[in-house]
């Protein structure tokens, strides 16, 4: 038998969301929204974005997704054994804890 997911918006329950992520003061964030909660972060956060500066994106070498398995199990960020995408935040984590 088949199962479905339902994606729930994290901001008001309604189902039919998607997952978003977004970064401020060096954390990464990800957020389930509808996308009138979505278009409505966007909105509030349109003024400051029209005078920011974005940063150019730099080409990281992919990660060696074992090592960021291992080292997720070791912190309790993952589940022992777990397989699938690994989440956008754990490789900030791994990335930040790796740096240099």
């Amino acid at each position: 038998m088949a199962t479905k997911t339902i994606r729930v918006d994290d901001l008001d329950g309604s189902e039919g969301a998607e997952l978003h992520s977004f970064a401020l003061d060096g954390q990464v964030f990800d957020i389930d929204l509808t996308d009138e909660n979505f278009q409505a972060l966007r909105s509030a956060l349109e003024p400051f974005l029209d005078v920011a500066s974005p940063q150019k994106r730099i080409t990281n070498k992919p990660a060696d997704t074992r090592a960021v398995r291992s080292w997720a199990e070791e912190k309790g960020l993952l589940k022992e054994g777990s397989s699938g995408r690994i989440p956008v935040v754990v490789m900030a984590e791994y990335r930040k804890s790796h740096r240099g």
